[in-house]
C-alpha cells in the first residue's frame, strides 16, 4: 500500500521536459491511462516509442529497472532505460514501450486462451531465479498488517470504523492463525497483477509487458493466484479461467490453508487502503468479502 498521491503532470509539461531530456523535439506524444502513483505519457524519440513515467518515489522506478534481469518470454518486463530527478521534486523513468490489452480487459470468450498466457506467467514468476532478501516471507506478511507501522493513521480509522473494525480485526486473527502454514519460500511476487499493470497481446496470444514491481516481493507465489481470485470481480476474463486451477500443488504444505490466509491478507490491508483514499463504496464491498471468507474458510474444491 503506498502514501504518495499521483502527480500532476501536463501534456505540456511532459512535452517541455522530454524535449529537454532527449535535446529535440519529441513527437506523438499522448498521456495513458492506468497508474495509480505516477503520470505516464506515451511519445516516440526518434525511431524509439517509449513511456515516461513521473513519481514522487524513485525507488519504485529503480525496482523496475532491476526487474528486467528477471524478464523472460512468458515474464516480459520492459526495459527501463533511465531514471533520474524531474521537476517539482519528482522522479521520472523512461522505459521502452509495449502495445497490447490490459489483463483485466480481456474478454470471458478468450478465457481458453487467456488460462494458458497466465499459467505461464505464474510459472514464470515461481521460476525466477532466487535472490536474498533481508526478510521472511511471514514477515512481510505481518508488515502490512501492522497497526504501528508506517500506515497508522489509516488502520486507526479502520478500528474506529464501528462497521469495518469486527471484520477487520477478525481477518487479522485468523491470518495470524493461519501465519504457520505458509512456507519460507523465496519466489518471486509481483503483488499487484491487475490495476492496468500487465499487458497481454490483443489475440491474446502472450504477455507483453508487466510493469509497476513497487509492491513485489521474495515469498510464497501463490500470493498472486490469490490476488487474481480476490479481485476477479473486476476481470471477467480472469474470473472465467479460475486461477485458483492454475496453482502449482508441490506437496510440500496446504495450498488451500495458504490460499485462504492471503486473500484475508489481500482483503484486510485493501481495508487500510481504501480507507485512505476515501472510497467508502468499494471498503463496503472489500469488507462484505473478507466477511464471506471468514465465514466459508479455505477453498478446496
Amino acid at each position: 500500500m503506498a502514501d504518495r498521491p499521483k502527480p500532476l503532470v501536463s501534456l505540456d509539461e511532459a512535452q517541455a521536459f522530454l524535449d529537454r531530456y532527449h535535446g529535440f523535439a519529441v513527437d506523438d506524444i499522448e498521456e495513458m491511462s492506468g497508474g495509480a502513483w505516477s503520470a505516464a505519457f506515451g511519445y516516440r524519440a526518434g525511431d524509439d516509442e517509449l513511456v515516461a513515467r513521473f513519481g514522487r518515489e524513485r525507488s519504485w522506478f529503480e525496482n523496475d529497472q532491476r526487474m528486467h534481469e528477471f524478464a523472460s518470454t512468458d515474464l516480459p518486463i520492459p526495459r527501463v532505460r533511465h531514471v533520474g530527478d524531474a521537476m517539482d521534486g519528482m522522479y521520472f523513468a523512461i522505459s521502452d514501450r509495449v502495445y497490447g490489452q490490459f489483463l483485466e480487459d480481456v474478454a470471458p470468450s478468450d478465457s481458453e486462451a487467456l488460462a494458458d498466457v497466465v499459467a505461464r506467467m505464474l510459472r514464470a514468476l515461481r521460476e525466477a531465479a532466487e535472490e536474498e532478501v533481508d526478510y521472511t516471507w511471514r514477515q512481510w506478511l505481518l508488515f502490512g498488517l501492522d497497526p504501528d507501522g508506517h500506515n497508522r493513521e489509516w488502520w486507526a480509522r479502520v478500528a474506529a470504523n464501528p462497521a469495518v473494525a469486527p471484520i477487520a480485526d477478525a481477518a487479522q486473527a485468523r491470518i495470524r492463525e493461519l501465519l504457520d502454514a505458509c512456507p519460507e519460500r523465496r519466489e518471486l511476487v509481483h503483488g499487484d497483477l491487475l490495476a492496468k499493470n500487465v499487458l497481454v497481446a490483443d489475440d491474446v496470444s502472450a504477455l507483453r509487458g508487466v510493469f509497476s514491481w513497487k509492491c513485489s516481493a521474495r515469498g510464497d507465489a501463490l500470493f498472486d493466484i490469490a490476488w487474481l481470485t480476490f479481485w476477479d470481480r473486476y476481470a471477467p476474463g480472469i474470473a472465467a479461467i479460475d486461477p485458483w486451477s492454475l496453482r502449482d500443488d508441490d506437496g510440500s504444505s496446504d495450498p488451500a490453508i495458504r490460499h485462504h490466509c492471503y486473500e484475508l491478507h489481500i482483503g484486510a490491508t485493501h481495508l487500510c487502503w481504501n480507507t485512505q483514499i476515501g472510497d467508502d463504496a468499494e471498503l463496503e464491498i472489500v469488507a462484505g468479502q473478507l466477511a464471506e471468507l471468514l465465514e466459508s474458510g479455505p477453498r478446496r474444491t
